[in-house]
């Protein structure tokens, strides 16, 4: 009799312990909505530097790119170092001036990475051109070292990413990552070879699964496109951290934004084994774990996500965003840090 309880016992254990789990569906992703804004980032009204565009984090500091007005086609740009605990913003100088004329382009994203305890800056232009810069923090100021090529190594035409980021390095070699719309690719740069410019060829490592985006019961299509063959979403900046890509989307439609992520570590490392010229033919799909659903929470019109960071000293993730109430009411950029999440956990 006192085994047959012990088994009765340990059945109905088992059963209230499976009841409680399924009341959580297994599936369910964590999302992340909740917000604070750490700094504004003014507009270099002087020069009319008003649209905020690419963002890379470091440990104690933000930088942040403002390009020219981009109804006129003058490629001007003023880049800001921003403190993440007292929101104070400098504006790094560069040669004689503070602002960067015919180099930077549309500047979409760009990522910070320390070689030699020196900091340096990659930009993406947005026309295919990798632009490397120097930080100088005692002097608050910025030096050109050197602009890559970005060309796909099936036909040698420039790739026009929209994200960078760096994977990972090998001796002198940085392997990064370039994103164009939903497609991933793989290039190498010897971080040591300084002169003149250069061709870096890249590698395809896969389509990026950005329809039938289920995230607990919501279904996102971010390839959606209107009758007019226009986008619904705008892919913006990405950063990689910890086998996982983090990818910027803005709404066309809404004021709202999102970051979705794919664990990518796989395919890239396979990738750089080969670095082939054809089209991989492989596809990552989307986490189920994480999400980022960023809505407005101020009243502006447009609340429009440019890029997305990581703090490697404490595992934080950082977005930026273009924010206005009216075209004539516009100097709202900030950059926000996501609350309750941390990479490193």
């Amino acid at each position: 009799m006192i085994i047959t309880k012990k088994i009765i016992a340990a059945a109905v254990s088992a059963v209230v312990c499976c009841s409680m789990v399924t009341a959580m569906p297994a599936s369910a992703a964590s999302v992340y909505q909740d917000y604070t804004s750490k700094v504004w980032v003014q507009d270099y009204g002087s020069e009319n530097c008003v649209s905020a565009q690419a963002m890379a984090v470091g440990s104690g500091y933000v930088y942040v790119v403002k390009t020219y007005d981009p109804k006129k086609s003058i490629d001007r740009a003023v880049i800001y170092k921003c403190n993440k605990k007292t929101g104070k913003t400098v504006n790094l100088k560069y040669g004689s001036s503070y602002y960067i004329d015919n180099l930077l382009g549309h500047a979409n994203d760009m990522v910070l990475h320390v070689e030699n305890d020196i900091k340096y800056l990659y930009i993406g232009t947005g026309d295919g051109r990798l632009v490397k810069m120097r930080i100088n923090d005692s002097s608050n100021s910025l030096s050109l070292i050197k602009v890559y090529n970005i060309k796909k190594k099936s036909n040698s035409s420039m790739l026009k990413f929209s994200g960078v980021s760096v994977y990972s390095t090998s001796g002198d070699t940085l392997n990064m990552l370039f994103k164009k719309g939903d497609e991933l690719f793989v290039g190498q740069i010897d971080m040591y070879d300084l002169s003149g410019s250069a061709d870096i060829k890249v590698s395809h490592v896969c389509t990026l699964q950005m329809d039938n985006v289920n995230i607990n019961g919501t279904t996102y299509n971010f390839n959606k496109k209107d009758a007019n063959d226009d986008r619904y979403y705008d892919y913006q900046g990405i950063h990689y951290y910890k086998g996982n890509l983090y990818s910027a989307i803005s709404s066309k439609k809404k004021a709202k934004s999102y970051i979705i992520v794919h664990n990518i570590s796989s395919l890239v490392d396979a990738q750089l084994m080969t670095m082939s010229s054809k089209n991989s033919g492989k596809t990552a799909s989307y986490s189920q774990k994480i999400f980022f659903n960023l809505s407005d929470k101020a009243g502006y019109s447009l609340f429009e996500i440019e890029c997305c960071g990581i703090s490697s000293k404490d595992g934080e993730l950082y977005f930026n965003t273009n924010n206005r109430y009216s075209s004539s009411n516009h100097d709202h950029d900030r950059v926000y840090k996501v609350n309750n999440f941390n990479a490193n956990s």
